[in-house]
């Protein structure tokens, strides 16, 4: 049996890595029902998802836009409610989706519209792989006055469609 050559391969300038810090929430507001609303900025990812630890109570919006929800990592439990959203809050830290019927077509289109509810929150790994057409946000709340659920949030943010170029002989 012959040896396999040696792979040669011309000398690659790998960039270098760039540490980004956990990013602090931004506090836009607080609700009439008391809870928090923060904006959390993530930059884009260069491969794989973006990815956050939420500690504590409030609503988190975490992608404005479309994207795909991948999965939801819940690591502590008994002690208050999960709602992840398709959506951005409205100025009154609310959403147009909770106007409607929620077996209605026009809540299945709503800014807003619940794609998870869990209550109490069941420990585990969940994959969703759903696609979100407004934006991400999640609520959690509830529970005992300074416990949480703790849940790992990851996402995909929609990009832009490349172009195609169809090439013909």
């Amino acid at each position: 049996m012959a040896r396999p050559k040696k792979i040669v391969t011309p000398d690659v300038q790998m960039p270098e890595p760039t540490v980004v810090a956990a990013p602090e929430p931004q506090h836009i507001m607080t609700r009439g029902d008391g809870l928090s609303v923060y904006r959390i900025t993530l930059p884009d990812a260069r491969m794989g998802a973006k990815v956050y630890l939420i500690e504590r109570k409030g609503v988190y919006v975490l992608e404005e836009g479309p994207g795909i929800l991948r999965s939801l990592a819940c690591t502590y439990v008994g002690s208050g409610s999960l709602i992840v959203r398709d959506g951005v809050p409205s100025a009154n830290g609310y959403f147009d989706a909770d106007k409607f019927d929620p077996y209605s077509q026009e809540y299945a289109m709503a800014n807003g519209r619940k794609v998870y509810a869990a209550s109490p929150v069941c420990i585990g790994f969940w994959g969703l792989d759903c696609a979100l057409v407004h934006g991400l946000t999640v609520e959690a709340a509830g529970g005992i006055k300074d416990g949480t659920v703790l849940v790992t949030v990851c996402w995909l943010k929609q990009k832009a469609p490349r172009p195609v170029q169809l090439v013909t002989d």
